[in-house]
């Protein structure tokens, strides 16, 4: 079972792409966005660069932070090519993983593996997850994780506009095509 709303994250150690350490302690004091990545695919390309934007879009006022289970050479060459520029900690032994609660089998095309659960915690400066979720699909950084932040007070624009420099709203045309096509996949295999 996953960290729910209300529970102090527990005690952890690793170290991000760069070397530099992170322990619950990292988190205390300041507010945090923790972004658990799954396996490469296309939807997980999508939550990165809004993670990205949302990064930038943070202004100070919260930490945004993921977890790879991708060993760090392997995840410093990956975060340059996609030029990403938050910090990841790569929990190659799978530690902050479990003890998220988030290292669960999954199931796909009739086989069954162990795997990440895509997920996002919003910690607050005590180190007490805030809002959490789980199974997370990219269209829900936008949609669910950035009203969370503005009903914190943690994110928000001048005069209540959209900011095109900041906000991590992407095409939601395209999202709203990209679910459609998702859901009949889903549909015609039924």
């Amino acid at each position: 079972m996953h960290l729910k709303v209300g529970e102090e994250v527990p005690s952890f150690y690793g170290l991000d792409h760069e070397g530099k350490e992170w322990t619950y302690n990292s988190l205390v004091g300041k507010w945090t966005i923790l972004h658990f990545q799954t396996h490469v695919g296309d939807d997980m390309f999508r939550q990165l660069a809004k993670m990205n934007k949302l990064f930038f879009a943070s202004n100070g006022a919260f930490q945004v932070l993921g977890v790879s289970v991708i060993c760090r050479h392997n995840q410093s060459n990956f975060m340059n090519e996609q030029d990403l520029s938050f910090p990841v900690i790569c929990d190659e032994d799978l530690s902050i993983v479990r003890s998220f609660g988030i290292w669960q089998p999954f199931k796909s095309y009739h086989k069954s593996y162990m795997g990440v659960i895509p997920s996002i915690f919003i910690i607050d400066d005590k180190g007490c997850v805030t809002w959490e979720k789980t199974h997370l699909h990219s269209f829900e950084i936008a949609n669910l994780v950035e009203p969370t932040l503005e009903t914190l007070g943690l994110l928000n624009n001048s005069l209540g506009q959209p900011d095109t420099n900041t906000s991590i709203e992407e095409d939601d045309e395209k999202e709203d095509v990209i679910e459609v096509l998702f859901e009949e996949e889903l549909i015609s295999r039924h």
